[in-house]
């Protein structure tokens, strides 16, 4: 070993991000890559909104939840779009914005070679519900959407049942039944849906006989054995950097325009944190290069599912979840606001290569004002029987489950 090699054992923390590299001939067009920039501006305070109080495993695709939130600036008017379009960090030309949706999707759907990246788009909504003849040609034609339209009222079950099946299609099977019969209640109108996978052969694998257990520091008082994968081979030259806080490497897959970016703190992971930003990501980015690495990599899988309403609130969007909101883009009737977005996603990192899948649904519903109001109690309940006159409560109770 010299004394250039360096030793990138993980003891503390690893997050993920895909780096997609806009550098083929297919796809030079500055929207494209001002798309990209909005995404990972975007990806990285998504993140620490995620990552604020919160010490578990944290994935998920920034480019779905970025992707549908697009889709929804389409149909958004008034300060709805401008809060959309500063939080998305749009330019102004809007046909730009979709020429660039249009190449990237095209683009990403057509790598080949042995990765595989899959992204789909698709709107869902009420039968006779009068949607924007505009709305819909955009999507399809800039998003490579599909238009569909469902009975949510009458058949929750069914249009749960459906949308599932096609994230679970588009996903090849990773994420299941993201939508529940529950979730769809008779104000909801709408459905967007994005799904994303991607399956990346690494370039230069690792020998399944190297793995050994060893220890991941999760904490400097915890400890546990995961099966630790090795790359040690003078041959090979890694793009690698590293500064006072951490260091960074990133694994190239086949065809080396997709690639792993690992980010390892030196220290502790709540030391960089708070420092981690878009402009120090591209700072860190900026300084890779060619040099041998000894890499230790575990082995791992999990599963993350979130709300991101909350999220997305405090990132200046709160208005697209209230009666506020101006959806008229979208439908002449300009009843609509945001209900609920799911995020689904989970990863396989293992000696051959990645695995990872996502999923985006973004809940839209009528708003009562405009609607006849519902009351439905299709879950547990307080309920009191008093009298008006005096106020008393003669009985009170909880039901939880009517069928007992």
């Amino acid at each position: 070993m010299n004394n250039f090699e360096k030793h990138c054992f993980l003891f503390l923390g690893v997050f993920l991000i895909f780096v997609q590299s806009l550098t083929s001939a297919d796809i030079l067009n500055p929207e494209d890559y001002q798309i990209a920039m909005g995404n990972n501006s975007f990806g990285i305070e998504m993140y620490r909104q995620l990552s604020r109080d919160n010490t578990e495993n944290i994935f998920f695709s920034p480019f779905s939840l970025y992707t549908s939130l697009s889709i929804l600036y389409e149909g958004a008017d008034g300060s709805t779009r401008q809060k959309i379009k500063a939080v998305l960090e749009f330019y102004d030309d809007d046909q730009m914005l979709r020429s660039g949706f249009e190449s990237i999707m095209a683009y990403y759907n057509s790598i080949t070679t042995q990765n595989q990246l899959i992204l789909a788009n698709a709107l869902w909504f009420q039968q006779d519900y009068p949607v924007s003849d505009d709305f819909i040609k955009i999507i399809q034609q800039y998003y490579q959407g599909e238009v569909d339209e469902l009975d949510f009222c009458n058949h929750p079950d069914q249009s749960a049942q459906q949308i599932n099946q096609w994230i679970y299609d588009k996903t090849l099977g990773k994420i299941e039944n993201i939508v529940s019969e529950e979730m769809i209640d008779p104000l909801t109108v709408m459905i967007l849906t994005n799904a994303i996978y991607f399956r990346g052969v690494w370039k230069y694998q690792f020998d399944p006989e190297m793995t050994d257990s060893m220890f991941f520091f999760v904490t400097s008082e915890r400890k546990v054995k995961v099966p630790m994968m090795l790359i040690n081979d003078e041959d090979l030259l890694f793009d690698y950097a590293e500064n006072e806080l951490l260091q960074a490497l990133e694994l190239p897959y086949e065809g080396e325009n997709l690639v792993m970016t690992i980010l390892l703190p030196k220290q502790n992971l709540s030391e960089v944190e708070p420092e981690f930003d878009y402009e120090n990501l591209n700072e860190i980015l900026d300084d890779l290069h060619s040099e041998n690495v000894t890499v230790y990599l575990p082995r791992f899988s999990f599963n993350s599912k979130y709300i991101v309403n909350d999220y997305l609130s405090d990132l200046g969007l709160g208005e697209i979840f209230s009666s506020d909101s101006d959806f008229s883009r979208i439908s002449s009737l300009n009843n609509l606001f945001v209900n609920l977005i799911l995020h689904q996603a989970l990863v396989e990192v293992n000696e051959q290569g990645t695995e990872a899948a996502a999923a985006t649904v973004v809940m839209i519903a009528a708003n009562g004002h405009s609607y006849q109001k519902v009351f439905y109690a299709n879950r547990p309940f307080i309920f009191m029987i008093r009298d008006r006159q005096t106020g008393c409560i003669l009985f009170m109770g909880r039901l939880v489950d009517p069928s007992v």
